[in-house]
C-alpha cells in the first residue's frame, strides 16, 4: 500500500520547483529584469557549459545532502557537506603541483584548517544522543554522501565565481534551480518507490508542495526566502567581491546551526 509520506527525491523536487518559481519571480519584478534575462542570450558557449555544470554540481551538492540525511545524523551530514573549503584548498594545491594554478596562500590554509578544526571540535564535543532515538541506517554511507555533497558545493561555487561577472545573481541562481528541479524529478521517476504524478497529490504529486496541509507550504516558502533568496543567492552575489573559498569558509557555520537545530 502506498505511503502517505512523499519520497525523498520528490521532496527535493518540491523544494526546487517552489524556489525556482520564487527566484524567477524575483528576477521579473526587478526594474531591469529584461536586461538581466538578456544576459542569457549573449553568453558564449563556454559560459553556457559552465552554467550547465553549475546546475549539475548544485544537484550533486543538495542531492547528496538529501541522501546523506536519510542515512546518517543531521550533524554528520552538515559536517561533511560543509567541506567545500577543504576540497577547494586540495584542488588548488593539486593544481599548483601540476602547474595549472597558483599556490594556495598560507593564510588561507591556516584559516580553512582552523575552521575545520573548530567544526570538528564542536561535532565531537556534542552531547550523546538519547538511547531511545533511532540509529542512522547507514552512517558510513551517509558520511560519504556528505563528502560528495561538499565536493559538489566546491565545484558549484567555483563555477559561480567564474560566471559572476557575466550573469545577474538572481538569473544565475534561477537557472541553476531550474536544472536542479529537473534533475530531482528525473531522479524521483527513476529511484523513488512511488512514481510521481502530474498532480497536486500531497504524497506523490509533483505539485504536492502547494498543499496548505500542516507546515508543508510554509516550509517550502521558508526555504525559498531564508535558504535560497537570502542564503544561496546571497553567496553568489558576494562572489563579485570575495573569492569562492571565502564563501566556502563561511559555510562552515552550517554544522553549528544544524547542531543548534538538533
Amino acid at each position: 500500500e502506498p505511503s502517505d509520506q512523499p519520497e525523498p527525491w520528490l521532496r527535493a523536487g518540491w523544494r526546487g520547483m517552489c524556489s525556482t518559481a520564487g527566484t524567477l519571480l524575483f528576477v521579473v519584478i526587478q526594474p531591469n529584469s529584461w536586461q538581466s534575462l538578456s544576459q542569457l542570450t549573449s553568453l558564449p558557449r563556454k559560459q553556457v557549459l559552465l552554467l550547465l555544470g553549475a546546475g549539475a554540481a548544485f544537484f550533486v551538492n543538495f542531492g547528496g545532502f538529501t541522501l546523506s540525511l536519510a542515512n546518517t545524523s543531521v550533524s554528520h551530514a552538515a559536517l561533511f557537506e560543509s567541506t567545500a573549503s577543504l576540497w577547494m584548498v586540495v584542488g588548488q594545491f593539486l593544481g599548483h603541483r601540476l602547474g595549472k594554478a597558483a599556490a594556495v596562500p598560507f593564510m588561507q590554509v591556516i584559516g580553512v584548517s582552523c575552521g575545520a578544526i573548530g567544526v570538528a571540535t564542536c561535532f565531537f564535543d556534542a552531547p550523546a544522543e538519547s538511547t531511545d532515538a533511532p540509529l542512522p541506517p547507514h552512517p558510513v554511507v551517509g558520511d560519504a554522501l556528505g563528502l560528495l555533497a561538499g565536493l559538489g558545493s566546491c565545484i558549484y561555487l567555483s563555477l559561480g565565481e567564474a560566471l559572476r561577472s557575466h550573469l545577474d545573481p538572481a538569473v544565475f541562481y534561477g537557472v541553476v534551480l531550474l536544472q536542479y528541479t529537473i534533475y530531482c524529478y528525473s531522479a524521483a521517476y527513476v529511484f523513488d518507490e512511488v512514481t510521481p504524478t502530474f498532480s497536486a497529490h500531497p504524497a506523490h504529486g509533483i505539485f504536492g508542495w502547494v498543499h496548505p496541509t500542516g507546515p508543508r507550504l510554509l516550509a517550502q516558502l521558508w526555504m525559498l526566502c531564508a535558504v535560497d533568496l537570502l542564503g544561496n543567492m546571497g553567496y553568489i552575489a558576494v562572489l563579485k567581491y570575495v573569492p569562492g573559498l571565502t564563501v566556502a569558509v563561511a559555510m562552515l557555520l552550517s554544522p553549528l546551526i544544524a547542531a543548534i537545530e538538533g
